[in-house]
């Protein structure tokens, strides 16, 4: 398990932001609203942020799989 290097609780999750750029199109529907159609599945990550669930200080978190599977401390020696 991982410990929040803030609060220094063990956590097994993590609260994420997350920056993504999509692209498609923007029309007018019959109900004269807004409508976006996204052409790509895919969203492109710009930025993401990770964050203690406990404490909600930011944690600098470079992969978030291996930070909650303990890994990330493990080669801070």
């Amino acid at each position: 398990m991982s410990k929040c290097p803030n609060c220094e609780k063990e956590i097994n999750q993590l609260k994420f932001e997350k920056d993504v750029r999509q692209r498609g199109v923007v029309k007018i529907d019959k109900d004269g609203d807004l409508e976006y159609l996204i052409d790509q599945p895919d969203e492109e990550l710009i930025i993401a942020d990770y964050f203690c669930p406990l404490c909600n200080e930011g944690i600098d978190v470079e992969d978030p799989e291996d930070f909650l599977k303990g890994k990330e401390n493990d080669n801070k020696s």
